[in-house]
């Protein structure tokens, strides 16, 4: 694990360290998904296989949450909401 330092310049950017855009394969132009998790912030490469796997557990917890319920589309619509919010 790379630790190091950046600054946030006045316009809100973030330089992100060459070793670290090496390792990740980071290229110009590319997309990051920007997060934050318990006051941190975490950054990751948008990848197909990054949103494939999100997508994949929330299905999962649908499942998990739903299994055998006969649900009103609005009650429906307020778990996934709950879901996406992380509760």
């Amino acid at each position: 694990m790379t630790v190091t330092t950046t600054k946030v310049s006045r316009n809100g950017q973030v330089v992100i360290p060459k070793e670290i855009r090496d390792r990740l394969g980071l290229r110009p132009g590319d997309s990051l998904v920007a997060a934050d998790v318990g006051g941190r912030i975490v950054l990751s490469p948008a990848r197909k296989e990054a949103l494939k796997e999100e997508f994949d557990g929330l299905m999962a917890e649908f499942d998990r949450k739903l299994r055998g319920l006969r649900l009103p589309e609005g009650e429906v619509v307020r778990i996934v909401r709950r879901v996406r919010r992380g509760r």
